[in-house]
């Protein structure tokens, strides 16, 4: 994707919420793809027990906020709002 991608997001002040819970599978690929369009992306790992911490270290995510337990799904996009 270009670089106008990101600056259209940047623009409109706009980011991506993605809320997690155990995506080990998929979640690497789906931040590299929402990486194409912004970089503008927050990540709320709601306490997953998988290897998802070690994939948001390694994609280098600037917002990243982690719980140590689950709280839901609810709660993670709330927190991921704020």
């Amino acid at each position: 994707m270009s670089s106008s991608h990101h600056q259209r997001f940047k623009e409109l002040r706009v980011a991506v919420l993605v809320p997690t819970y155990n995506n080990a599978r998929t979640l690497r690929r789906l931040l590299t793809e929402l990486k194409n369009y912004t970089d503008q992306i927050i990540v709320v790992n709601d306490g997953s027990t998988d290897e998802t911490r070690s994939i948001l270290n390694e994609c280098e995510m600037e917002h990243i906020v982690t719980y140590k337990n689950n709280v839901g799904k609810g709660w993670a996009l709330r927190c991921g709002f704020k």
